[in-house]
């Protein structure tokens, strides 16, 4: 009941910014999550060759704010590196003529998932129910004497005889 308005008069600077920031945090974990439309914007247009042309943005459209409109959780990285601001797209409609700003031609490449090392494979092998915390450290040790993976780096790799 007592925002930090109400208490300013009564708090130093700092105490008030952490208060507001305690404050918004609880207020909205009692808010509704934000919703968000996943959303593809297809151009057509024409070079200046008379070639007809494609262009394609996939990402992702603020629906409802929810929680949002009153905290936001800060990011340590700057905006020109949040992937987040880049895969939001703005509102448009069907048929709306775009004005022309830039393209930015960008290739991402699937990347594998990484390599196990000892935490996450006994993490694995509990998720999948496989063995007990007594029998983890002997399965790590079984695989390397059989020699069905190798360590390097802290992280296992398929020997021939694992692959």
């Amino acid at each position: 009941m007592r925002t930090p308005e109400s208490v300013a008069a009564f708090l130093a600077e700092d105490e008030l910014k952490l208060y507001r920031l305690i404050w918004m945090r609880f207020i909205a974990s009692q808010m509704t999550p934000a919703l968000f439309d996943q959303t593809t914007i297809e151009v057509d247009t024409k070079g200046k060759d008379g070639a007809a042309y494609l262009f394609r943005a996939t990402g992702s459209v603020l629906k409802f704010e929810g929680f949002l409109k009153v905290y936001e959780e800060s990011k340590d990285q700057t905006d020109e590196d949040d992937e987040e601001l880049k895969s939001k797209l703005p509102v448009v409609t069907q048929g709306e003529v775009l004005k022309f700003k830039a393209i930015l031609p960008e290739q991402h490449f699937t990347e594998p998932p990484p390599r196990f090392n000892e935490a996450t494979l006994v993490k694995e092998l509990e998720a999948d129910g496989v063995g007990r915390p007594s029998t983890y450290a002997s399965i790590l040790s079984t695989i390397q004497e059989r020699e069905y993976v190798r360590k390097e780096g802290g992280k296992f790799f398929p020997t021939e005889l694992g692959s």
